[in-house]
């Protein structure tokens, strides 16, 4: 049992802390309740305690008091990473490079671009998948402008673009579902004198190595290009979602079973490796506004004999 002595120390901490940061009244309040005919201070009722000899009684809140404060000042030193577990930066893993041609990283990588906003991570996706389809040929002309997201609001029609990627949105939704996307790509490739094939997959119900298969046959096709739509912070660890998003696929390491994505979202991520089996929860993770996402594969005709 703490001596009268020691508890009084420790109530003078406590009130020094209640002077200088007002923090402790409340906490105090919390732990040391009034009863009638006691002072309205929290101090002063444990100091009343001790002047009858009450020792006991003062103990216990200033033990609650004293496991509350160390709560609250390890919560308030916490750090939330950027990055969860699942989630391995291409900064700090990048052995796939030296033993794989990954083809489809190296196409797209000139061209990759942040999102202009929250929610234009469609756009810009789309932006890079038809610049690494058509800006990196031998004998492009230097009268060709790169695509820009801003030609591809211009462009697109099918589905109300521009209002969904806008602060304002459209009936309250930012963004677009797996099969507007589809719709934005296959409309971008056609606006632009781009023949392509566009394609999208839900994998609802379907295998992990289904999954797999077309993972593998994306990497080895020199040619077409995977835009995943998948909630980002069941990958990234980020808090407040569900956040549907969409960014390209940059790789595919089927040694690993892990994939690279070409995060859009570039004011806070840069490239990082997950699980395929972690991308495919993600994708088939169900959100009130998007409902499931997929992958949208983008081949451009008669690449794939090229």
């Amino acid at each position: 049992m703490l001596k009268k002595a020691q508890i009084r120390r420790i109530l003078l901490v406590f009130t020094c802390w209640e002077q200088a940061t007002g923090l402790a009244p409340g906490l105090l309040h919390a732990v040391v309740p009034r009863r009638p005919g006691q002072p309205h201070s929290p101090i002063k009722i444990l100091d009343q305690r001790l002047n009858i000899g009450d020792c006991r009684a003062a103990v216990k809140p200033l033990l609650i008091l004293l496991l509350s404060a160390t709560l609250s000042a390890a919560n308030a030193g916490e750090v939330h990473l950027k990055y969860s577990p699942k989630a391995s930066p291409l900064i700090k893993d990048h052995g796939y490079f030296r033993r794989a041609a990954a083809v489809d990283f190296w196409r797209l990588m000139p061209f990759y671009v942040p999102q202009s906003n929250d929610y234009s991570c469609s756009v810009a996706s789309i932006a890079m998948v038809l610049n690494a389809s058509t800006k990196g040929r031998a004998g492009c002309a230097d009268t060709e402008q790169n695509i820009t997201q801003d030609m591809l609001l211009k462009e697109i029609r099918g589905v109300p673009l521009q209002r969904l990627v806008s602060e304002e949105g459209y009936h309250g939704r930012h963004g677009l579902t797996l099969d507007e996307l589809r719709i934005a790509a296959g409309e971008a490739a056609s606006a632009l004198d781009v023949q392509a094939r566009v394609e999208a997959f839900s994998f609802q119900n379907r295998p992990l190595e289904e999954f797999r298969e077309i993972l593998r046959s994306n990497e080895e096709n020199p040619a077409d290009i995977l835009l995943a739509h998948f909630v980002q912070d069941d990958l990234t660890g980020a808090r407040g979602g569900p956040y549907a998003h969409i960014s390209p696929i940059g790789a595919y390491d089927s040694v690993t079973r892990r994939v690279l994505i070409l995060d859009v979202d570039r004011g806070w991520y840069s490239p990082y490796w997950v699980s395929d089996k972690d991308l495919l929860e993600a994708i088939n993770h169900a959100t009130k506004s998007y409902g499931v996402g997929g992958l949208v594969h983008f081949e451009p005709d008669g690449e794939r004999a090229r």
